[in-house]
């Protein structure tokens, strides 16, 4: 019928089902789908980010929330010529949607979202200009409160995670890996570890973890938390990503 469906992504729902989105293009502008299944393969909850031709919602990507809700995040093109911005619609168990647009002064990109259950959410996108990447924290509902550069232009892919020891205390952290390299040099994925206190980001662990073989470059990485603290208290992670010859 002339539809046409990228950017699939899902979460759990709390309840044995999922939340699953995706952005739609229907020929005059694309749009945000959201479709809850539940355990017996039933359709639940569905709503439609509709934008507003030639506005156009794209690349989705999801997050449950603790009372059986989810939090989407989109990149929010608002004509083919300008900028686009970042918008999180939130969803409760009930099927209500309010959705925060935070604007950006640059062109944005595959934004990525994950919350730290201390009703913070936490976005992670990169501006298309520079390839810079931008760590971002709001209150879920709410507008950011806080926008951190990350400080590295990145040519590839790149993942965020929640960090499970802190992510149900007091101190709210995330954990972020992206690949750096480039013409001449070797490439790397590298780990860093934020907390979000007394409403600024602190930034906690770096780390560089060298490819295989020192030929090799990185990219397409992916992380999870380890849910085991290590001696300062802290959460680890575990990272994959491909490597090229």
């Amino acid at each position: 019928s002339g539809v046409v469906t990228n950017y699939p992504d899902l979460c759990t729902d709390g309840d044995g089902g999922v939340y699953v989105v995706w952005e739609q293009d229907n020929g005059t502008t694309m749009n945000v789908e959201v479709l809850q299944v539940h355990d017996d393969g039933s359709a639940g909850y569905a709503a439609t980010l509709s934008a507003t031709s030639p506005d156009s919602y794209e690349q989705p990507r999801i997050v449950e929330d603790d009372n059986g809700g989810c939090h989407v995040v989109y990149a929010n093109k608002t004509s083919p010529n300008t900028n686009q911005s970042v918008s999180v619609t939130s969803i409760d168990n009930n099927g209500n949607a309010s959705t925060v647009s935070t604007d950006t002064s640059q062109n944005v990109t595959t934004p990525l979202i994950t919350t730290d259950r201390n009703g913070l959410y936490w976005i992670l996108f990169k501006c298309v200009d520079n390839g810079s990447l931008v760590l971002r924290i709001g209150h879920l509902g709410q507008t950011a409160v806080t926008t951190y550069p990350v400080g590295v232009s990145v040519v590839g892919s790149y993942a965020l995670s929640s960090d499970l020891i802190h992510g149900a205390g007091t101190i709210a952290e995330a954990i972020i890996a992206y690949p750096e390299w480039g013409f001449g040099m070797d490439g790397q994925v590298y780990l860093e570890r934020y907390k979000f206190e007394s409403n600024s980001l602190i930034i906690t662990l770096q780390d560089a973890l060298l490819p295989y073989n020192s030929q090799e470059s990185c990219d397409h990485p992916t992380v999870v938390p380890d849910s085991i603290p290590d001696g300062f208290g802290y959460g680890g992670a575990f990272v994959a990503w491909q490597t090229k010859y």
